[in-house]
Formats: C-alpha cells, sequence, structure tokens
C-alpha cells in the first residue's frame, strides 16, 4: 500500500509541472502518433509541423529553376549548409568553422580515421568503451585491419566494473594514463546508446590533450540531448547523425566536427566539395582545401535531406538549449524516482542501469529485465508506450523535452505500475 501511496506522489507532481510548464507549447511544433506515449526519440526523433513547408520549398525551386537553384534560389543550395551548420555549432558549443554537415554517421567516422589515425609501430592503439555501439566498432576495427594491425593487439576496450553497467570516470583517466605511449586516438560515445550514461567528456578531453592523444567523440546521442562545449574541452574530432534527438528523419543527413587547431591538417581522403570554394568548378587537379571543417566534405549537398534537418534545427535557435535541458532533466529525474519507487520490491529482477545522478545522463533511461524484459516491453506497447529493446535484456525510455510533457511522464508511470504488478508478481 506505502508503494501505490508513494506513486501516487509522483503523479501529482507530474499534474502539478504539467500546469506550470512553459515549454508546453513546442509539443505543437510536431507530429505526434495518435493515443501514444512516444519515449523513442533516442531511437527516432519526431517529425516537426514544419518539415514538409521546407521540403516542399525546395521542391519548388528545383521545379522552377532547375540547375540555376544552386545560386539563384531564395534559400540558394551552394551555400546551404551555412544556414545549418551555424545552429548546429551552438548545439556543440564549437566555432561554426569547426563544424560541417555532412554524410552519415558511419561515414564521417570513417573520414575523420583516414585523416586523425595515424598509427606507427610504437603509437597504434585505440581506446573505446565497451559496450559500443556495433557500427563504431565495425568502422574502427576496419580501420585498424586496413592499416596492417591486428584488432587483438591494437584495440583497447574499457568497460564497467564487475556488477556495475557504467563505467567510472577514473578507469577512463587510469587507462589513458597506463596506455599513454601507445594510445594513438580514443573514440567514445559521449552519451552510450545501451546503458545512458554520459561520459565526462570534459575531463577525459584534458587527460587525452596532456599526452597528445587524439579524442573523438560519437554524438549520436549526445548532440540535442545534452550540453556541448566540444571547442573548449579540447575535442579534437566527433561526429553525429541527425535522426535521433535532432528530428531530422531517418536516415537524415550526418555532420562532424573538426577543432580549430587541425584546421592546417590536409584532409586524407578528399572529394571535390571540400575544394576551396572560390575556384571550386575551376576543377583544378592540385587539391586547395576550403578553409576550416568543410575542407573535409566530399559532395555537392542532399538538398532535400539538408532542409528537413533544417526545419528541425530552427525549432533548437528558438529557446536556449539550457532550458531545454532543465526541463529534461527534472523529467527523467521523476520518472527515475517514480520507477525506482515501483522497482524496490523486484531488485532481483528488474533494475534502472541509467546513472541517477543528472550530470551523468542525459534524458535516456536504460531498464534492465533479464528475465521477462521483452514481455514487459510489449505490455507496455499494449498500453500505448512507445519505447525500444535492446538485446539481450534492455529497455530504453527517452522522454526528450521538445515533445514529451510530464502528463507523458504520468501515464508512462501508471502503465509500468499495471505491467510490473501484472508480470512481476
Amino acid at each position: 500500500m506505502l508503494k501505490k501511496q508513494e506513486t501516487g506522489l509522483f503523479l501529482k507532481e507530474c499534474e502539478f509541472l504539467h500546469k506550470t510548464d512553459n515549454l508546453l507549447h513546442l509539443r505543437e511544433q510536431y507530429f505526434l502518433p495518435e493515443n501514444k506515449v512516444y519515449l523513442c526519440g533516442n531511437s527516432l526523433g519526431l517529425q516537426p509541423v514544419s518539415t514538409p513547408q521546407f521540403i516542399d520549398n525546395e521542391l519548388k525551386i528545383w521545379a522552377k529553376m532547375g540547375v540555376e537553384g544552386h545560386f539563384e534560389g531564395t534559400t540558394n543550395w551552394y551555400n546551404y549548409h551555412e544556414y545549418i551548420d551555424k545552429i548546429l555549432s551552438k548545439l556543440c558549443g564549437a566555432l561554426q568553422t569547426e563544424v560541417c554537415c555532412a554524410n552519415s554517421l558511419t561515414a564521417n567516422i570513417h573520414m575523420l580515421f583516414s585523416t586523425f589515425f595515424k598509427p606507427t609501430s610504437r603509437k597504434k592503439k585505440i581506446l573505446i568503451e565497451n559496450p559500443v555501439f556495433s557500427s563504431d566498432y565495425y568502422a574502427i576495427a576496419s580501420q585498424i585491419e586496413f592499416h596492417g594491425f591486428s584488432i587483438a593487439d591494437t584495440l583497447i576496450e574499457i568497460a564497467p566494473k564487475s556488477g556495475f553497467y557504467t563505467i567510472d570516470t577514473n578507469d577512463i583517466l587510469n587507462a589513458i594514463q597506463h596506455h599513454k605511449d601507445e594510445l594513438a586516438m580514443i573514440w567514445l560515445s559521449g552519451v552510450n546508446f545501451y546503458s545512458g550514461q554520459k561520459i565526462d567528456m570534459d575531463a577525459i578531453s584534458k587527460e587525452a590533450n596532456k599526452f597528445g592523444i587524439i579524442i573523438g567523440l560519437d554524438l549520436a546521442h549526445a548532440i540535442g540531448n545534452v550540453e556541448l562545449h566540444l571547442h573548449d574541452w579540447g575535442v579534437d574530432i566527433a561526429a553525429w547523425c541527425s535522426y535521433k534527438y535532432l528530428n531530422s528523419g531517418p536516415g537524415g543527413v550526418g555532420g562532424y566536427y573538426i577543432h580549430e587547431k587541425h584546421h592546417n591538417t590536409f584532409p586524407t581522403l578528399r572529394g571535390w566539395w571540400g575544394y576551396k570554394e572560390s575556384e571550386r568548378f575551376e576543377m583544378n587537379k592540385n587539391f586547395e582545401p576550403e578553409k576550416g571543417a568543410k575542407a573535409w566534405q566530399w559532395s555537392n549537398l542532399p538538398i532535400v535531406s539538408m532542409a528537413t534537418h533544417r526545419a528541425a534545427l530552427e525549432l533548437f535557435d528558438k529557446i536556449p538549449f539550457g532550458t531545454l535541458r532543465q526541463k529534461s532533466e527534472l523529467m527523467t529525474s521523476l520518472l527515475y524516482s517514480a520507477l525506482k519507487t515501483i522497482f524496490e520490491n523486484k531488485k532481483n529482477v528488474i533494475n534502472i542501469i541509467t546513472p541517477e545522478l543528472p550530470h551523468e545522463r542525459g534524458c535516456q533511461l536504460s531498464i534492465m529485465t533479464p528475465n521477462k524484459g521483452y514481455q514487459l516491453y510489449k505490455t507496455l506497447e499494449a498500453q500505448g508506450i512507445i519505447c525500444d529493446y535492446r538485446k539481450p535484456d534492455v529497455i530504453r525510455i527517452a522522454p526528450v523535452p521538445m515533445y514529451n510533457t510530464f502528463e507523458d511522464i504520468k501515464k508512462t508511470i501508471i502503465a509500468f505500475e499495471t505491467a510490473t504488478d501484472e508480470i512481476f508478481k
């Protein structure tokens, strides 16, 4: 009885916060699944209402002007990325010259590694986390093999201690110190896809900088989710996708970041769009790179995909990100506390593995259910809660401040209480 009384207090808090939510109007800017609570922004963000208009605008320019749309259209395709890069630089905490909208996440990882992974017989190793998203692992493993090294001798994987689900920052710092003379690169996720842990990107970057080790970040689950200060932290390189918290559509165009200290570096893999913009159409054979991160571009801009990206990013540009993050922390903390209360008598079968402290996580909560996890996931789905299930045993839920509300949190708490009482009797 005590548990249900305590849960009732959380529900009342949700009701109060819903009435006082000064960001509630943002929800109207997105298409929402009918009669559902959408908690899957960590996998695919929702479509902004303005997206069709942005796409249609570019299609009309194409229909009316053809090739002249590159220079004569109202949006100027040739420089279209400038609208996007300006907003991305704010979300990254970077200079505009340090970011570029291009390619997909994995393509950008390969592109960055081609220039910045320069192994020698002495300094050849790469430090990554475990678990890491599979695409990152495949890309890094193939880069190691491409350079003629073995994965077993080159890759250092750092995992949580036995009995824990997240990685201690000190373990990462100690690993850097221990392997400083043999590490060529560190590649970590800003927010881990599985546990939802946000690493201390500042401390880790500064430690890597001490020893001249390239520090790179996968920001797929971080950008648009947590505050980033890549330039000030001294992060060397980063890459991300745009279809999660950036709400830019399935398979949407990604982006990358290169710190300005590397802007005199010559790109290893080159394409014509990385050529100096003022002379790009002269088709010279000697490559003259554009200034900044844009020197690493390969191809002409995918305007339709970038139009969906721009539509989504312009919503971020209308409100301070710190305000979004404040709501995000409040929603996730409230949900964390309520679920912890619901799960308190089921600790052997169901646990939250995401860190409890807000500064150590984004908006995602990962719930480990080794025995009946998939059954719980399907039961929640039947109650209208859209989340996702990651094998072998984790349910991920992510209340996004742009379109989720405290009313959504209330419905989620009720659904979890009902489902767990039914399944874990």
